[in-house]
Formats: structure tokens, sequence, C-alpha cells
């Protein structure tokens, strides 16, 4: 796993490397944003907020999915009913 750091203006600040983890996720809540996420930020704050005394959420904004609070997402249109 990666993680890349760029600052305001996009300048690269840093790259670290981890070991990737398998986990596995059972449950997920479904969470109205009504803050910024056009990237990932390193301040969690506004995440942290929106998740409440929830677990792991699925962060909504205008009708959009746009990512979880722990990990990517990927939604594939075959699996739609």
């Amino acid at each position: 796993m990666t993680k890349v750091v760029y600052d305001e203006l996009s300048e690269l600040v840093s790259v670290e490397y981890f070991p990737y983890k398998v986990r596995e996720f059972e449950k997920f809540y479904l969470t109205n944003i009504n803050f910024s996420y056009a990237k990932k930020y390193l301040n969690r704050l506004n995440i942290n907020k929106a998740k409440g005394k929830k677990d792991k959420i699925i962060m909504i904004k205008n009708d959009q999915i746009l990512d979880t609070s722990i990990a990517n997402i990927a939604i594939f249109a075959n699996n739609l009913g």
C-alpha cells in the first residue's frame, strides 16, 4: 500500500510504503456529509464527526457515493440490481 502526500499547491511532500493487509468488512453505514471531499485529506476531523459512534461509513454527498471512512470503494455495474 502506498501513501502519497501533496501540499495545497499539489507539490509532492512525501511517499510512504506499507505492507498490504487484507481486511474483511461486514457493515457500513450510509452517511450524508456536508463538507468538501474533493480529495483525501490527512485531517480526518470532518470524517470522524460524520462517523460519530459508527464504526465504518460510506460517505454520500449530493446523492453520490464518494468514499468510505476506512478504505477505497469500488462498485461494479454488473452487481447492481
